[in-house]
């Protein structure tokens, strides 16, 4: 078995330091919710569960799961940019909506498991036709 080790690298001006994070769940629990109860976390992807139950049913399933490696893209090739132009489809008519709703809210439904509680209702709508080969059609 695998041993791993979790570092916390901190930069503080031209001095950097890696620290040793003992307990990862109390490093990021305060981050992932609101409640102060311990998360258990899987060293292979990261998931979190509330249970340590939980966990290892799922490490069973993610050691089994293909190992992947992580390629990232070097300073020089670092932005992806689109370069074929000549290989674009034109299409010939383009739209350009946009709609303003209000929120308003809404009665329980007891026959519903699910309670919607706030409607959007449309108040306004505005859009624009482009077309690609006669300006004259556009709206």
């Amino acid at each position: 078995m695998d041993k791993n080790v979790n570092l916390l690298y901190m930069h503080n001006d031209n001095v950097g330091h890696f620290a040793w994070i003992k307990n990862l769940s109390r490093l990021v629990s305060s981050q992932i919710n609101r409640h102060y109860g311990r998360k258990y976390f899987c060293d292979r992807c990261l998931h979190y569960f509330s249970s340590n139950e939980k966990l290892a049913a799922h490490t069973v399933d993610c050691q089994e799961m293909n190992d992947c490696a992580i390629k990232l893209p070097s300073d020089n090739d670092k932005w992806l940019a689109f370069k074929n132009h000549n290989r674009k489809e034109r299409v010939p008519f383009v739209v350009y909506a946009d709609l303003e709703c209000t929120l308003e809210k809404m009665e329980a439904d007891p026959e519903t498991s699910r309670y919607t509680y706030q409607h959007h209702r449309v108040f306004s709508i505005g859009y624009y036709v482009r077309c690609s080969y006669d300006k004259s059609i556009d709206t």
